[in-house]
């Protein structure tokens, strides 16, 4: 539908119940997918 990666970050990843610690990995696998999309 062409919302992109946020979209997906902000709502089609979200988790229920919602996880107790933050992931230490999320940030740096977003910035790496968005990396990877800019070089299409």
């Amino acid at each position: 539908m062409g919302r992109g990666l946020d979209h997906f970050r902000s709502e089609g990843a979200k988790l229920v119940p919602p996880p107790t610690e933050p992931d230490p990995f999320e940030d740096e696998a977003y910035r790496l997918w968005a990396v990877k999309q800019q070089s299409k």
